[in-house]
């Protein structure tokens, strides 16, 4: 079940290794409650940190008028210019991180 097209590019990360022996025990570990456990309840890779960002919030309201509806090219438009402001604040976001340094990575043995 393991497959390298999972794993394209020249680093796996810390969730990637612990995706692949999860799958090792899943396949081979059996009959102790632990085991069955592992199963079902995810373990973590290692401590979390969640980094949120919130973008400029779209002003529906201004776009709307008076009106009860917007058209589909409006809204698409919306959709749009919404995507743009979140992409732009996951840029942000993954630019700080990478200044920190904090990511865990090993050489892929799998390329």
């Amino acid at each position: 079940r393991f497959q390298p097209g999972f794993y394209p590019g020249p680093e796996l990360t810390q969730e990637h290794v612990a995706e692949c022996i999860k799958r090792l025990r899943c396949d081979y570990c059996e009959g102790s409650l632990r085991d069955r456990m592992d199963k079902l309840v995810p373990r973590p890779a290692g401590a979390r940190i969640a980094h949120i960002r919130v973008p400029e919030p779209l002003d529906i309201g201004r776009a709307l008028g008076r009106r009860q509806e917007l058209s589909e090219s409006e809204v698409e438009a919306l959709v749009g210019e919404l995507r743009r402001r979140m992409q732009a604040a996951l840029d942000r976001l993954n630019a700080e991180l990478a200044g920190e340094g904090s990511r865990i990575g090993f050489a892929n043995p799998l390329q």
